[in-house]
């Protein structure tokens, strides 16, 4: 009895912890959010383009705020329609990985998915202070959330490859 009351208290107080926290930060209550939620990341180091031609992006010298401004474009156009369509488009956002001939969890949840709808589970941010930003996606399950975030990145750098960004 004494341990099932240890094991006890010990998640009400984490369930209080992650509830007074995720209320800090303006989301709902625990209670009212549909099961558990994780997330997987990737973090990039952006160079910044050659400061002149024939130049290595990593022999520039590039001051912070230059590096500031070229990370939050790169930010910008990963939050952009142009690359969340080009996600929703793809096999990871659309297909069952154990039956490719079935629906992703993810469409199953979000029958008409929209850039917002990836939006509401997407976090892209920059390390301070650095040229490092890290694409963070939310799923109901960890391989759901690895394998969007894996999606969302490969498409970014193909993206940049084709585009020239």
């Amino acid at each position: 009895m004494k341990r099932t009351f240890n094991v006890l208290t010990i998640c009400l107080v984490v369930a209080g912890a992650m509830l007074v926290a995720g209320v800090a930060r303006g989301e709902p209550p625990v209670a009212t959010r549909p099961g558990p939620r994780y997330t997987a990341s990737v973090t990039f180091q952006a160079l910044p383009p050659a400061a002149s031609p024939g130049q290595a992006a990593s022999e520039g010298t590039f001051n912070q705020e230059e590096i500031n401004r070229f990370v939050r474009r790169q930010i910008f156009y990963i939050r952009s329609d142009h690359i969340l369509e080009r996600a929703l488009q793809s096999d990871e956002f659309q297909r069952d990985p154990g039956d490719p001939s079935k629906k992703s969890q993810w469409l199953g949840e979000h029958p008409h998915p929209t850039p917002k709808d990836l939006l509401e589970r997407l976090e892209v941010t920059q390390v301070p202070n650095s040229d490092l930003f890290t694409i963070t996606y939310t799923a109901s399950n960890p391989a759901e959330a690895a394998r969007q975030v894996n999606a969302i990145s490969r498409i970014y750098l193909d993206s940049l490859h084709y585009d020239h960004k």
